[in-house]
């Protein structure tokens, strides 16, 4: 599969929290381990909060407060440019938004 962006990595998240519970616990962690790497500048209080946050899912609250902090995430350093562009303009094409 490749890399994933975060904020699509919390979609697959959902999707375990709704259908394979049993392995969402560990699935959280690993996205929170993300979130602490690819968010520059994240504060100990703010992965306090996405943590709980994690732990609320699925609640609307909890995605609105994640997915914002998704919009800070950076590419890590080991994944090349056109990987993460080629995801972009997939996402576009999936959406319908076109190139």
């Amino acid at each position: 599969m490749g890399w994933v962006p975060l904020r699509e990595a919390l979609a697959i998240l959902l999707v375990i929290d709704a259908k394979e519970e049993a392995r969402f616990d560990a699935a959280a962690v690993r996205w929170a381990g993300r979130l602490a790497l690819e968010v520059r500048d994240l504060e100990l209080a703010e992965f306090a909060g996405a943590v709980e946050s994690l732990h609320a899912l699925p609640d609307e609250n909890a995605q609105r407060s994640l997915l914002a902090l998704t919009q800070r995430a950076m590419r890590p350093p080991g994944v090349p440019r056109s990987l993460a562009a080629s995801r972009r303009s997939q996402q576009g094409l999936r959406r319908g938004l076109g190139s």
